[in-house]
C-alpha cells in the first residue's frame, strides 16, 4: 500500500519520537542537532490540542529538527531532571543543550518563527546544495559520512556573516541647525 502513496503524491503524517527514560539521554541530549521535546500528560487538554501541531512541525521540518514527546507519568525521571511543573512544556534544543522552553499550547504558526529564528543557519545549510564535493577538497568520504566543509571554509562564512550591513537604524537625525532639542 505504502507505494500506492507515494505514487500518488500521498505521504503519510511523520510522528514525532516517542522519548522514555531509557532514550532520553541518547535521542535527545547526545543529539547534535535541532531538537524539540514536547513533555505531554494524559489528562491534559491542551497537550491534546499540542499533538496535532508538533506532527505538523515534524512533517514541515523532517530531518532538519528532530521532534519528539515524551510522556511525563510515563518518564517520571527525565520529567525531574529537567524540572518540569506543568503540562503542555516544549524544551528546545540546540546541539543537546537546552536553549529555552514554552509552557503552554501555541499555534503552528508560533513554532515555524521559533524555528526559522533559532535554527536559521541550520535550515540554511540543509537546503542548499553543496558548493564543494568530497571528490573537491578533503578526497573522497566514506559513504556513511556526509562530507562536513573545511574550517577554513567556516571562517569564511562566518567573515562574510560579520561584514554584512547593519540595518539601518531609526528615521530620526540630530538637529544641524545649532538649536538646543527642546526648541529655544
Amino acid at each position: 500500500m505504502s507505494w500506492i502513496k507515494r505514487m500518488l503524491g500521498l505521504s503519510e503524517k511523520m510522528q514525532p519520537m516517542s522519548i522514555n527514560d531509557s532514550n532520553f539521554q541518547e535521542d535527545v541530549i547526545r543529539f547534535r542537532g535541532a531538537c524539540l521535546l514536547d513533555v505531554w500528560g494524559p489528562n491534559c487538554q491542551p497537550c491534546a490540542q499540542l499533538a496535532p501541531v508538533m506532527q505538523e512541525i515534524a512533517a514541515a521540518y523532517n530531518g532538519t529538527v528532530r521532534v519528539c514527546e515524551m510522556n511525563a507519568a510515563g518518564a517520571p525521571r527525565s520529567t525531574a531532571r529537567l524540572g518540569i511543573r506543568g503540562t503542555p512544556t516544549v524544551v528546545v534544543y540546540r546541539g543537546g543543550a537546552e536553549i529555552g522552553r514554552i509552557v503552554g499550547f501555541k499555534p503552528f504558526s508560533f513554532w515555524q518563527q521559533l524555528i526559522e529564528k533559532e535554527f536559521a543557519q541550520q535550515l540554511a545549510e540543509a537546503n542548499k546544495e553543496p558548493t564543494e564535493g568530497p571528490e573537491v577538497k578533503g578526497g573522497p568520504q566514506p559513504p556513511d559520512r556526509p562530507f562536513k566543509p573545511t574550517t577554513k571554509a567556516a571562517k569564511k562564512a562566518l567573515k562574510k556573516a560579520r561584514q554584512a550591513p547593519d540595518p539601518p537604524r531609526s528615521g530620526r537625525t540630530p538637529p544641524t541647525d545649532g538649536a538646543d532639542r527642546n526648541g529655544m
